[in-house]
């Protein structure tokens, strides 16, 4: 696993930031403190009858520590497809946990977007001057994306 740790002056400089607008008017962002009662069921049931996420990117994990400033979900045509999961694991320090999109989607470029969103507003709310991220070595896009940015 590579273990990464950054600052907000330089998150701030990230020249991709402009990609937190390019998902399409099809997605819609939102607050993961919003997520409803039946999109959580429908997540967990979907996840029951046919995994379609890991477990280790599951967004219920260490509830208690979600930021709910930063963290937020992705809906493709009403139903979610994805989430940027965030904790704070210090007072000054936010960790990007679990970034996701359903796997058919995966490909049409909605992560990077979504990662991009919860940094800007990690960066309007000024909550932490520290953040933390894993990427599984067996993850080759996430390791190719974070190698060459």
């Amino acid at each position: 696993m590579l273990i990464g740790r950054t600052t907000i002056e330089h998150l701030t400089s990230l020249p991709w930031l402009h990609l937190a607008d390019a998902l399409p008017s099809t997605c819609e962002t939102f607050p993961w403190k919003q997520l409803s009662a039946s999109d959580r069921a429908s997540i967990q049931q979907q996840q029951t009858e046919s995994p379609w996420y890991p477990d280790v990117l599951c967004p219920f994990k260490e509830e208690a520590q979600i930021d709910p400033m930063t963290s937020i979900g992705l809906r493709y045509r009403d139903q979610v497809i994805g989430w940027m999961i965030t904790h704070r694991i210090a007072k000054d320090t936010l960790r990007y946990t679990s970034l996701f999109v359903k796997q058919d989607l995966q490909k049409v470029g909605y992560a990077i977007p979504l990662l991009a969103r919860a940094i800007r507003l990690q960066i309007e709310a000024k909550i932490a001057t520290h953040s933390t991220y894993t990427v599984l070595l067996n993850n080759t896009p996430m390791m190719n994306f974070v190698y060459r940015r």
